[in-house]
């Protein structure tokens, strides 16, 4: 999970940093609005995989903070509002 600090995205292929150090790099970057944060699947090191570890991921030049997740990052039983239901509704 990645902390959004602006509207800037990426796209995949962006370096993964453990203590500035290069880990690995994403596969696949979206926001997850049931969430609030930027996912990304990466590929890492196995020692910078352990859930809760702190990273960066460099997100337009610029190092943003990202943690391993340590669970699914779903809502199973759709409890948080979903945009396009809303959308739907208009």
């Amino acid at each position: 999970m990645i902390e959004p600090e602006s509207d800037e995205d990426s796209h995949g292929g962006e370096a993964v940093l453990l203590n500035g150090e290069v880990v690995g790099s994403t596969s696949s970057v979206a926001f997850g609005p049931t969430v609030g944060k930027i996912l990304a699947f990466a590929y890492i090191l196995p020692a910078a995989a352990t859930p809760g570890q702190a990273l960066e991921v460099v997100i337009q030049g610029k190092p943003r903070k990202a943690v391993v997740a340590d669970r699914p990052l779903y809502d199973p039983d759709s409890l948080l509002p979903r945009t396009d239901a809303v959308e739907a509704a208009d």
